[in-house]
């Protein structure tokens, strides 16, 4: 399991993409801590690419934990 520091490579065609993150249970993995990898933790992720033909503008679709919020917010103010 990889960790949020840890990075792998993914070898994709040359396309546009969508991006689908997909996190559950992100506020009980923050309050769990985040440096305890050899164990079970309650939050789990999941990251979807698929390519698309048509260009839209990112949208998040549903949020509904305050670590989502938090992170949103971060990426905003970039």
């Amino acid at each position: 399991m990889l960790g949020f520091d840890e990075g792998t490579e993914i070898q994709l065609p040359i396309a546009t993409y969508r991006a689908r993150w997909s996190a559950s249970n992100m506020d009980a993995g923050n309050e769990h801590g985040v440096t305890d990898f050899e164990g079970p933790t309650p939050d789990r992720y999941e990251l979807a690419l698929w390519p698309v033909d048509e260009q839209r503008p990112d949208a998040i679709l549903r949020q509904t934990s305050n670590q989502a919020a938090y992170w949103h917010d971060v990426r905003r103010s970039q």
